[in-house]
């Protein structure tokens, strides 16, 4: 029926496309990487409360939707965001098949995060006509199996690009941000992440009100509530 399908809802990605992501996903980043100059990327993610206690974040869904340059390569369309490191457990591939324009390959394993340990799919599009790559996780206990292939279905024929300049990525990346937000490369800054203690921390989100930190080495992320103090806040997640 209808009523019991997950809901999606349309997403901006700044000026560079629009795409219909899972409603209970929020936005956590954009922006480009200097590791991966030939894309932008835009990460949504729901997730656990329990499962996320201990040394980095469990995720119902983590989602990532990538702007390609018009000149990247095959390799550059095959390789997943670098802020993608969720871990299966004896990973397979389900199927490869071609949709729309593009080729979606889904995989299956157990997820493993803290206490989590459970079935879950990962489902991995590249469109070279639309310029288009999307990695999404999905659990089997937050999402039904067979909701997940009508929900990619979605998401794969609502992605499009709009009005994007300039046409390759690797002239620089420009994106139109709210006044209260800064959208840009993450700075690395020599911190130590208060989980597991190492100095990779990075500037993932930069406001007038707040810093946002991620750990790339555990994905651990915390906040800054007031920039102009010296010491983290208890905010942690």
């Amino acid at each position: 029926m209808i009523f019991s399908q997950p809901r999606l809802v349309e997403r901006r990605l700044a000026d560079a496309a629009v795409i219909r992501v899972p409603r209970a996903t929020k936005e956590v980043y954009k922006g480009g990487d200097d590791r991966q100059p030939g894309r932008i990327v835009f990460a949504f993610e729901d997730t656990y409360f329990w499962g996320s206690i201990g040394p980095g974040m469990a995720y119902k869904q983590q989602l990532y939707v990538s702007v390609m340059a018009s000149d990247a390569t095959d390799a550059e369309y095959e390789a997943y965001p670098h802020l993608y490191r969720l871990s299966y457990d004896k990973r397979t591939t389900v199927r490869k098949q071609t949709v729309g324009s593009g080729t979606l390959t889904v995989s299956a394993g157990r997820y493993q995060q803290n206490t989590m340990n459970e079935p879950s799919h990962t489902f991995a599009y590249v469109d070279r006509a639309r310029r288009l790559q999307i990695v999404w996780h999905a659990a089997e206990k937050a999402v039904d199996l067979d909701e997940r292939g009508w929900m990619i279905s979605r998401m794969i024929s609502s992605g499009r690009i709009q009005h994007f300049r300039p046409t390759s990525l690797r002239q620089g990346v420009r994106i139109k941000s709210s006044p209260r937000t800064q959208v840009s490369t993450p700075k690395y800054t020599g911190l130590k992440c208060p989980s597991c203690r190492q100095p990779f921390a990075e500037i993932e989100h930069l406001t007038t009100e707040a810093i946002t930190f991620r750990c790339p080495a555990c994905a651990h992320r915390w906040h800054w509530l007031n920039p102009r103090d010296t010491s983290a806040r208890g905010d942690t997640h």
